[in-house]
């Protein structure tokens, strides 16, 4: 039996009524009556649909065992439940597999496509071409690609082309995004087709507008995937392999490349990737071109604010900065940062500059100014530098006044370990370790316990002594002073080899805090602690008491059926392995 058959098999009105409850039940109806539903199709035994509601959702439906199991990107859906986008989508499958008059369902009906394209003849073929073209603007572009690759030339429709793949029309979402990615991947093509048919021309000028168009969407969508980044940097490449080609003069492709990159917000056009095609004159204009436009921007001092484009700065900085790096000195690179002092930022550039030139007493100079300037906090790169420094200088006093400060501000685990490096360096790290103790110690014991004070401080000893092996006061200052549940599990594992019972324990005693996420991923974690509890009770030989555990579980959390699918299946593990097992 196919996984397609399986699935059609469980399928039905009244297995989508059982699953979901009635109420749930008549909205998924409402939903596929009017239409909500589309992108309808099986792979792979699983029926997937798109169904709009706030915002467009993603639904998946299979058979698991002997049930229905289901996931959709909704709220209710994130929390393992059922929902009304879950019912359309099984209604819509269930009504196109009624048309189509099969008992079985095809995976995605493409054997029937080929079918009936080779039996169409060219000319209608054609036609329905043209008018699924006329009706579809993103399947009309990605027409015009093709052309474009068969010597076809038409500059107005590939400024449209290049229109209707990057045009948005407000925000998109993360999971709007992807769609989007796939449609822009279409300007991409016809550039590339445009750049190897050998009109370079028209390639320079369409990869132009295609990055305009990408920088202005950028900023609307929600990237996090980075698909569109990765069709930012194809463009990019299309357009220095375009300037690379193209016999045109250096100065006014300064004047073209400065424009786009004062365009580029996030970094995708690198400078020094142009410099063969520009040329000598061409790197000489684009050079006076930048400090032309860096120079309208007046220095600021320490406390100063900046009222210009801090975004065109930036970039104007940055494009100094290559420039200074391509060989002049070390003072020229430091008046670069100098321009602009309102920031601890500079004085770490410029002690770091200074640095690297062994110039060490100006680096430590400039180091020390900013820090009492921009005090900053516990692991500022500026502080590093100078403990650094102070201990290069065997000054251990200094490094350790400032890893202390740092402490007594943050008291935590990262500032506790830069203390311990910096008290080592100095042979004094017994001292030390005590006074950081004693600090936290009376910080937990400051307050009540359960407060998020105390308890922050009670779950760094308890890192603390787990870090230094110490599983006894680990384990101790968890149950006085409480710790976070990442801790909890940290010290479970490290007792299981020896102190089982104790893990069970602890285990036991977070399982419910892992159900409360209410979410098919809680669900599938809370299953592996309650394997891992089985586990260890049967190497304590209580193998028997491991079913009473998991029935008081089930018992706790019957309603919730995602979670209950798979507790029965940690069940019948469990009862195959015997009381021996």
């Amino acid at each position: 039996m196919t996984r397609s058959t399986d699935l059609a098999q469980l399928l039905s009105q009244a297995e989508l009524r059982r699953v979901a409850g009635p109420l749930y039940f008549e909205r998924g109806m409402e939903y596929f009556a009017h239409g909500a539903v589309s992108s309808v199709r099986m792979k792979e035994g699983k029926v997937t649909a798109s169904v709009q509601g706030t915002r467009r959702y993603t639904v998946r439906l299979w058979r698991d065992g002997r049930g229905l199991d289901w996931s959709c990107n909704c709220p209710l859906g994130e929390e393992g439940e059922a929902c009304k986008h879950m019912v359309a989508a099984g209604l819509a499958w269930l009504a196109r597999a009624e048309k189509s008059k099969a008992s079985e369902p095809q995976d995605d009906g493409a054997g029937a496509v080929r079918a009936f394209l080779r039996e169409t003849d060219k000319a209608a073929l054609v036609k329905l071409v043209i008018e699924r073209a006329d009706e579809d603007d993103a399947f009309a572009a990605w027409l015009l690609v093709k052309a474009q690759g068969r010597g076809f030339r038409s500059p107005k429709a590939a400024l449209r082309a290049v229109e209707q793949a990057l045009e948005l029309d407000g925000h998109l979402d993360y999971y709007d995004t992807p769609s989007y990615v796939s449609r822009a991947q279409q300007a991409v093509d016809l550039l590339e087709a445009t750049l190897e048919g050998g009109d370079l021309g028209a390639a320079l000028d369409l990869s132009e507008y295609a990055l305009s168009l990408g920088f202005s969407a950028y900023e609307q969508i929600d990237d996090s995937d980075g698909g569109f980044g990765e069709v930012l940097h194809q463009i990019a490449e299309v357009h220095v392999r375009a300037c690379a080609r193209r016999a045109l003069p250096g100065p006014q492709l300064a004047e073209r490349l400065f424009a786009l990159i004062m365009d580029d917000q996030w970094g995708i056009i690198a400078a020094t990737r142009y410099r063969k095609a520009l040329g000598r004159e061409g790197l000489q204009r684009f050079r006076e071109i930048v400090r032309r436009e860096w120079d309208k921007f007046p220095a600021l001092e320490p406390g100063s604010r900046s009222r210009d484009d801090s975004g065109r700065r930036f970039l104007l900085t940055q494009l100094m900065r290559d420039q200074v790096a391509d060989g002049e000195g070390v003072d020229a690179q430091v008046e670069i940062e100098r321009r602009d002092l309102s920031h601890s930022a500079a004085f770490l550039r410029i002690a770091e500059l200074l640095k690297k030139a062994k110039r060490h007493d100006e680096a430590l100079g400039w180091a020390e100014r900013g820090a009492q300037i921009f005090p900053g906090g516990s692991r500022d790169p500026l502080r590093e530098f100078l403990v650094i420094e102070y201990q290069r200088r065997k000054q251990f006093d200094r490094a350790l006044s400032l890893r202390w400060a740092d402490f007594e501000k943050y008291p935590g685990f990262e500032t506790y370990r830069s203390l311990e490096h910096s008290a080592r360096a100095a042979s004094a790290w017994a001292e030390w370790r005590g006074r950081a103790l004693e600090l936290l110690r009376s910080k937990a014991a400051g307050r009540r316990v359960g407060s998020i004070w105390g308890t922050d401080a009670s779950s760094v000893l308890t890192e603390i002594h787990l870090a230094e092996r110490d599983l006894a006061a680990a384990l101790t200052q968890a149950r006085a002073g409480g710790c976070t549940q990442t801790l909890w599990f940290r010290i479970a594992e490290t007792c299981e080899p020896e102190r089982p019972g104790d893990a069970v324990a602890i285990y036991m005693e977070q399982l419910d805090r892992v159900i409360d996420g209410r979410n098919n991923d809680a669900y599938d974690q809370a299953a592996k602690l309650l394997r891992k509890i089985g586990t260890l009770l049967r190497r304590q030989g209580q193998a028997s008491k491991f079913l009473d555990v998991l029935g008081g579980v089930m018992a706790r959390h019957k309603p919730k059926r995602n979670l209950m699918k798979r507790l029965e299946r940690v069940a019948a593990e469990a009862r195959k392995q015997g009381p021996g097992g």
